[in-house]
């Protein structure tokens, strides 16, 4: 009865099961919810699926172009190496035509620079006696004079440096008198102010004094007329005259007292001033002190260590010295011997350009294409070797190794119509040499000539028709044992033919082929090329030892220098300590006699007490005054003492300030006594700023003195030196002739030497470029393959750079467009078949959604009729009225509540809150009863229901449950007789005697 519409309405909703539909519902909808946002998401993908698709779409496109862009490039590419191949081989035609000509010229160049060399190394020679001449000429005397002057030099060199680190000082100095005087004037200026201040002080003094004289005659005058008025009043007028003449005393006195409590009061101040200033200064002195122990204790230390240093690097010069002295005749011998070299090896080649190496014919025919040297040339041994296999191969050793016996007919034909010589020729086509016969054994067997030469093997032929089967034997004693076994050679140049002839003795060196260091004139050029890197490295070491020599000595100088300016620095902190310390003794003596001055505190308590006392003594004159005066008020003369006291008020105000006038002196005369003090301070450093500027200036005249005295000594030393040199100059100037002399052939040979490197280089150049045009062709013919072109490289560039272009205007091209567009088109396919699925599920939970709904609609329907009718049935019963069940919404009852419609018998259609309370009871009855009879319940308990009918109702009330009771228990409680009788089993509670409960039970049945 009391639930609301909506809360009743949901008791239907429970019955009918409408909460399972509902449940079902929120699944669906959740179902749906997620389906959605599954859709959603899909929908998102394929939106930026589609906008990639159609983005790699167009990448596709170009890549697809590009790929074939590429495909025509490297056509292109193919056609241009066609046509380059053609082009490389007319340059590699062209370039070896030219390496012909610039051996040719080095060949030349060669001759000119041997001649020039044995012409230069003659007058070296001729240089090489003068200088020995001269070196025996100069001694240990000249060396000291020489050392003297550079001692000298390094000298003048340290006093500069100290004048320098003077001159530096003396500018620090002149800087600091600078700033002191500037502050002395800026003292001077506040002294003046103060003096013209105290002067207006004193003039301010002067007229307050003649105006204190005249109010003074002011109160004469009042005072006399006093006198006048107060004629009878003698007694009491004597009283109050004696009476303010106490006032007056003691206003004077206590004036005084005043005036003294200020002055001690500004003392107290003003020595705590100077004190504190004192104290400040002291502190400062004090640092400065510190830091300049400090100072001289650091530059102690440095000073002993820079002449440890010094030391150090004296014995340094002095081990240096004779280093360098081993270095230098050791290569002077080196310079003598490689002379000697030079000479005989210029001399050697002279010779064999007077013999000549190769004939006019050989030199002819070794340049020509196809031609790879003669015997000598194309094979290398091991020295020990070399003597038996060139005797071995004799006059063989110039024939000249061909490709072809064509190209050795061309050469003939050649030589022939030139009328250059003979030649003889190896085809390597057309040899045949013998095969080897067996070998021997043995100790002394080094083996077949052949085997000990190492060769190209291309050239096998033509060195096998050279040397046959010749064989190598150590000595001529183990060969005579073989003897007519096979052609032999020994190591010593013994020759014996299979025949049994035998051939020997000395053995000429000479120029000879295999590359081998046998001959004269390569053994000497090794022997020089040794000695030449020696003389480099000792040239080298020689230098480095003088560049060190000259560290060593510029780092003495600058030690000697360090050390000078150290010494001064040190005399000047200790001068400066000195003067800091006579400061500080006079800053505390200040200081003492200052604190000697300040008293005791005492002082200024004994004038405040004594102030204090006064002060006392005027409030009772004054009180006793106030008395006579009020007394004296009724004649003229209390206005006369008030005309008296204001002028002796005013004659106070003056004297105060004429107190204050002569305070403001004191301290003025205080502030100048300071002031010229710190001016007098100032002024002393000032003088000892300029001692020092005189120390400096008498320092940098004795550095200039004693630089004087050094130049002085290099110039009589050199004097000395003019002396030796006089008689050495001849010696020098033919020497300084012949040196020229050389020098100028030295350096024609250094000019032929670089035409000749040169030209090397150009040679070099031209092989190596030969060499690349070479790896250039045949790389070029495999690039090329089988293609040919008619085109141009230019046209194929041409061709090239327009696809290079069009490939370049694509940008940049994403070459997996094209696999990426089908991953991502199958991607876009894949996800579209899952949208319909999707879909398809959004259709079928919709579908159950509807399902539950109507099902919820149903269930609801089904419910509320059936209850409604048993309502209508069982109101009627109970109440013999009508009632029916409503709906507030009938077409969406879940939107509404659920209320009762009723009429009681012989009443109107009411609803709940209309009805009596009996009748509430029968309403709410009859919905129970309704809901039972639909869906019966266990049991149900009630509680008095009937307490509030009448007996009638309460019958039909007790047939209705004993009705109901078949299918459901019921639990009453009750006092009333109808329902108590029909009532299967009673139970009831009693009391007993002892006030305890008993519950007892009656069985109807029973």
């Amino acid at each position: 009865i009391e639930m609301g519409d909506v809360e009743r309405r949901k008791i239907i909703d429970e019955i009918a099961g409408v909460a399972e539909f509902d449940a079902k519902k929120e699944m669906a909808l959740s179902e749906l919810a997620k389906v959605r946002e599954r859709m959603t998401e899909e929908s998102v993908h394929i939106e930026e699926l589609n906008i990639r698709l159609t983005q790699l779409e167009k990448q596709k496109e170009q890549a697809v172009l590009y790929r074939s862009l590429q495909d025509e490039l490297k056509r292109l590419g193919s056609c241009r190496s066609a046509a380059r191949l053609a082009s490389r081989r007319k340059d590699q035609d062209a370039l070896l035509l030219s390496i012909t000509e610039e051996n040719n010229r080095v060949a030349q160049v060669d001759a000119d620079i041997s001649w020039k060399t044995h012409e230069r190394d003659f007058t070296r020679d001729e240089v090489a006696k003068i200088d020995e001449e001269i070196a025996s000429r100069t001694g240990s005397d000249y060396m000291a004079l020489v050392s003297r002057i550079a001692e000298a030099k390094a000298a003048i060199d340290g006093f500069h440096r100290s004048i320098d680190r003077a001159g530096r000082d003396r500018e620090e100095a002149d800087r600091r008198l600078s700033e002191i005087f500037t502050r002395v004037k800026r003292q001077e200026e506040r002294i003046m102010s103060h003096d013209t201040e105290m002067r207006n002080l004193m003039i301010d003094r002067t007229n307050l004094s003649m105006t204190v004289s005249v109010v003074q005659k002011e109160l004469d005058r009042i005072s006399q007329e006093i006198a006048r008025e107060t004629k009878g009043l003698e007694e009491e007028e004597a009283r109050l005259e004696s009476l303010r003449s106490e006032v007056y005393k003691i206003r004077e006195e206590r004036g005084e007292l005043l005036r003294q409590q200020d002055l001690l009061i500004e003392r107290s101040r003003m020595r705590s001033a100077e004190k504190d200033r004192l104290t400040a200064r002291i502190v400062a002195v004090e640092k400065d002190i510190q830091e300049k122990d400090e100072d001289i204790s650091g530059l102690g230390i440095a000073l002993s260590r820079l002449m440890e240093e010094k030391q150090e690097y004296d014995r340094k010069m002095a081990s240096l010295d004779t280093a360098l002295y081993t270095k230098r005749e050791e290569h002077d011998r080196l310079i003598r011997q490689i002379r000697d070299l030079k000479v005989e090896i210029g001399r050697k080649e002279a010779q064999q350009q007077a013999h000549g190496r190769y004939s006019r014919a050989m030199e002819a025919v070794l340049g020509m294409e196809g031609v790879y040297g003669t015997i000598g040339d194309l094979a290398t041994c091991r020295p020990e070797h070399a003597s038996a296999l060139s005797i071995a191969a004799g006059g063989k050793i110039h024939f000249v190794v061909v490709e072809t016996d064509k190209i050795a007919a061309d050469a003939i034909r050649y030589l022939q119509e030139h009328k250059l010589g003979r030649v003889t020729f190896l085809p390597l086509n057309k040899l045949k040499p013998r095969p080897l016969p067996s070998p021997f054994h043995g100790p002394d067997v080094l083996g077949f000539a052949l085997d000990l030469l190492d060769y190209d093997p291309r050239f096998d032929a033509a060195f096998r028709v050279v040397f046959g089967s010749t064989v190598v034997i150590d000595t001529l004693e183990h060969a005579r044992k073989r003897i007519g076994s096979s052609r032999m050679v020994t190591l010593d140049g013994s020759l014996l033919e299979p025949s049994g002839t035998m051939t020997g003795g000395s053995v000429k060196k000479e120029t000879g082929g295999f590359g081998t260091s046998v001959d004269e004139v390569k053994h000497l050029s090794s022997e020089l090329a040794l000695l030449t890197t020696e003389e480099q490295a000792l040239s080298e070491s020689l230098k480095t030892d003088t560049s060190e020599r000259d560290a060593v000595q510029g780092r003495r100088l600058e030690l000697e220098g360090t050390i000078v300016r150290a010494r001064g620095q040190l005399e000047s902190s200790e001068s400066a300590r000195i003067s800091l310390n006579s400061e500080r003794d006079s800053l505390l003596k200040q200081r003492d006699e200052a604190e000697g001055e300040a008293g005791s505190s005492s002082d200024l308590a004994k004038v405040e007490a004594e102030i204090e006392e006064k002060n006392q003594a005027l409030n009772d004159i004054q009180t006793e005054i106030q008395k006579i005066t009020a007394h004296l008020s009724e004649t003229g003369i209390p206005l006369l003492y008030e005309q008296r006291d204001e002028a002796e008020r005013q004659i106070a105000e003056i004297q105060r300030r004429l107190h204050n006038k002569e305070q403001e002196l004191t301290e003025i005369r205080m502030e100048l006594g300071f002031a010229r003090k710190k001016v007098e301070e100032e002024r002393q450093e000032m003088e000892h700023i300029r001692d020092q500027i005189k120390r400096f200036e008498e320092e940098i005249r004795e550095c200039q003195d004693e630089i004087s005295k050094k130049e002085q000594e290099i110039k009589d030393t050199e004097e000395l030196s003019a002396q030796f040199s006089k008689e050495i100059e001849g010696l020098r100037s033919e020497r300084s002739e012949l040196s020229g002399k050389a020098d100028s052939l030295d350096l024609e040979i250094r000019e032929l030497s670089g035409r000749k490197d040169r030209i090397l280089l150009i040679i070099e150049s031209m092989e190596e470029k030969l060499t690349a045009l070479k790896s250039e062709i045949a790389q070029l013919v495999n690039e090329a393959g089988e293609c040919t072109t008619d085109l141009s490289e230019e046209e194929i560039d041409a061709r090239s750079q327009e696809t290079v272009a069009a490939i370049e205007q694509l940008g940049d091209v994403n070459m997996r467009a094209i696999e990426e567009y089908d991953q991502v088109h199958s991607v876009v396919v894949e996800r579209m078949t899952r949208v319909e699925t999707l879909q398809r599920e959004m259709t079928d939970i919709k579908d159950r959604i509807e399902f539950f709904s109507r099902k919820k609609y149903e269930a609801f329907n089904e419910a509320f009729s059936s209850i409604d009718s048993n309502f209508r049935d069982i109101f009627s019963r109970l109440t013999m009225g009508t009632g029916e069940l409503r709906l507030e919404n009938p077409d969406d009852p879940f939107t509404g509540g659920l209320s009762f419609a009723v009429q009681p018998r012989d009443k109107k259609v009411h609803h709940l809150s209309a009805l009596s309370g009996g009748e509430k009871s029968l309403t709410t009855l009859a919905f129970i009863f309704s809901i039972q009879k639909y869906i019966p319940a266990p049991f149900y308990a009630f509680d008095e229901v009937d307490m509030n009918l009448d007996g009638a109702n309460v019958v039909r009330i007790a047939e209705m449950i004993k009705e109901l009771s078949v299918s459901s228990q019921f639990v009453n409680i009750s006092l009333r007789k109808p329902m108590i009788d029909t009532a299967d089993r009673i139970l009831g509670v009693t009391i007993r005697p002892d006030k305890s409960s008993l519950v007892t039970g009656v069985s109807i049945d029973e």
